[in-house]
């Protein structure tokens, strides 16, 4: 027999729950941990927030643990009860929560729900449609803007920066029903050709808390590394498209509640009079998927495809050098290395890569900054070399995978050499003469050249 009741919960009657009332924040005591000061009740959101040193209520909280109790909400019109502890996470995106337009110029303070129909009314010039927004390249703009897709309302908040090419971003559903937004995709396109176009992989949607435009959260996209393969438009089309998943919250309602009691009552008398037997198909084919670098036909099961699509001949690889870089994206061909080089000098050979920490020119008055670069199996590790006036020097290495650096330090007047640790499994080491223990030779004659080992690990 199927043990429904161990999986139960209870709705807490109205009559009790308006007795477990937080004495600081006047909410429920719906959240652990909860703590008793003075003959006093404080809930987890303020004995946290507030450092309230009470004493903790282990006994009040396990006899709890299967209550739900009313939303903050239900006197705007939330039916939503939340099973203990699952409370802040509901209660931080329910639609009946009142939050400051975040329209321009604009402080009405308004229901989630309504959001929509206040920007028809008020704010219509504001809203996007079909889920994309027109960027000019030549002109700085700062935007907050509405989108409506799939029944879910969007706030959508976007900066510009003409000088430095970069677009922050931040993006807030605000949905609460059978399907969660938490991520969202980009999709780039030439304002002129929305044919050419780059998707952008999905990143996590910002909270409800960060969607006011000078303190909330932004993603920052670097728009001058697109423009080249983009072919360089004066305007973009910025496409935005949710990802959802399953709302696993613990909510329900009294409707449902009563509703999913009668069918599990149900289920278990017919489970009782039948046997039941799994069958199962392992003849079930995995999707065909295309690799996703534009031009590139190859199609598989999507495993094969994750892997074909890290060593694709058609894959996009951004310049290493990007601070000092206006080029973009290449496909990983003589053409890259050609424009590598025109930031540093290629190593070929990884296992013995020399370079001199000191400068030549013995009448130098600034400081001297060298790059160079070497391939592993089709990725960039980029090594940069800072030799300062006063003869102090930092050597760096930065990888996009995992790496094995062993590095030695030789002194071309003794002949002597200092090893430095090995390095394992890093995608970031860092090299400084003041971290180093010289001998008197070495700082008599501080011709140092460091020689490096890197593999992939």
């Amino acid at each position: 027999k199927m043990a429904t009741k161990e999986s139960s919960r209870y709705i807490l009657p109205s009559p009790i729950a308006t007795t477990l009332i937080c004495s600081d924040c006047c909410g429920y005591l719906s959240c652990g941990p909860i703590t008793m000061k003075k003959d006093k009740y404080f809930c987890g959101r303020c004995s946290t927030k507030n450092n309230i040193e009470g004493v903790p209520q282990p006994i009040f909280e396990a006899a709890m643990a299967k209550f739900t109790f009313p939303c903050k909400y239900y006197k705007e019109g939330c039916t939503t009860t939340v099973l203990f502890n699952h409370a802040q996470k509901h209660q931080s995106k329910c639609l009946y929560r009142m939050i400051i337009c975040p329209g321009q110029g604009c402080s009405e303070v308004i229901m989630t729900s309504k959001l929509y129909d206040h920007f028809q009314r008020h704010h219509t010039n504001s809203i996007i449609d079909d889920d994309y927004f027109v960027l000019n390249l030549n002109c700085n703009e700062q935007q907050n803007v509405l989108m409506y897709e799939s029944d879910c309302i969007v706030i959508v908040r976007y900066c510009y920066s003409r000088a430095t090419k970069s677009l922050r971003l931040g993006i807030t559903p605000c949905n609460e029903k059978i399907r969660l937004a938490n991520k969202y995709k980009l999709k780039i396109s030439n304002g002129t050709d929305m044919d050419n176009n780059i998707s952008l992989g999905p990143k996590l949607c910002h909270s409800h808390d960060s969607y006011n435009s000078e303190t909330g959260k932004f993603d920052e996209i670097n728009i001058g590394s697109y423009l080249t393969i983009l072919n360089n438009p004066k305007t973009m089309f910025i496409k935005i498209s949710l990802i959802y998943s399953e709302n696993n919250d613990v909510t329900t309602t009294n409707a449902t509640d009563e509703l999913n009691d009668n069918i599990e009552e149900e289920a278990t008398k017919t489970l009782q009079n039948y046997d039941v037997t799994h069958n199962y198909n392992y003849n079930i084919q995995s999707p065909i998927v295309p690799c996703q670098w534009k031009g590139c036909l190859q199609k598989g099961k999507q495993e094969e495809i994750l892997k074909h699509q890290e060593e694709c001949n058609f894959k996009l690889h951004i310049c290493p050098f990007l601070e000092n870089c206006n080029e973009g994206l290449f496909k990983f061909n003589s053409f890259f290395f050609n424009h590598l080089e025109t930031h540093g000098q290629y190593c070929t050979n990884p296992n013995k890569i020399e370079i001199l920490l000191y400068n030549p020119n013995i009448l130098y008055s600034k400081d001297k900054v060298n790059h160079y670069f070497i391939n592993l199996n089709q990725n960039i590790v980029r090594i940069t070399c800072t030799i300062e006036t006063s003869g102090n020097w930092t050597l760096v290495c930065a990888s996009s995978i995992d790496v094995k650096i062993n590095v030695y330090f030789s002194h071309d007047h003794c002949r002597m050499s200092i090893k430095a640790k090995e390095e394992t499994k890093v995608q970031f080491a860092e090299y400084r003469k003041c971290e180093l223990f010289l001998s008197d030779c070495f700082v008599e004659y501080p011709r140092l050249k460091a020689v490096l080992k890197i593999e992939a690990c």
